[in-house]
C-alpha cells in the first residue's frame, strides 16, 4: 500500500516534470507564431525583415531563457518541496518509540528505559 502511494507520487512528479519540460520547448515556437503573425498581419503599416526577425528572435530567446526557465525550475521545486513536506510533518506526529520496542528480544536484558 505504501509502495503504492509512493509509486503514484513519483509518477504524478514525472507527469509535471514532463508537462514543464513541453512547455518550455513549444513555448518560443508559439510565440514566435504569434508575435509575428500579428506583425505581419499589419502588411501596409509593417514590413518583416531578416534584421527584425533576429533581432525579436533573439530577444524572445533570452527571455525563454530566464522567465521560462525559472518558471518550470520553480514550479518543480515547489511541487519536490511539498511532498517534502509532507514527509517531513508525517514523521514529527509519529508517536515517540519506548526503547524497549526498539530492542531485539536478545538484548532486552541489556536495554533499560528512559
Amino acid at each position: 500500500n505504501i509502495r503504492k502511494k509512493e509509486v503514484n507520487i513519483i509518477l504524478k512528479s514525472s507527469v509535471i516534470r514532463a508537462i514543464n519540460l513541453s512547455y518550455y520547448v513549444i513555448a518560443l515556437p508559439t510565440i514566435m507564431f504569434v508575435v509575428f503573425s500579428v506583425y505581419a498581419s499589419n502588411e501596409g503599416i509593417n514590413s518583416l525583415s531578416p534584421k527584425k526577425v533576429f533581432t525579436t528572435f533573439s530577444l524572445l530567446t533570452y527571455v525563454r531563457l530566464t522567465s521560462i526557465n525559472f518558471l518550470v525550475k520553480g514550479t518543480i521545486q515547489v511541487a519536490e518541496a511539498r511532498v517534502a513536506l509532507q514527509r517531513i510533518k508525517a514523521f514529527l506526529l509519529m508517536d515517540e518509540l519506548k526503547l524497549k520496542q526498539i530492542c531485539d528480544e536478545e538484548e532486552k536484558k541489556n536495554c533499560t528505559e528512559e
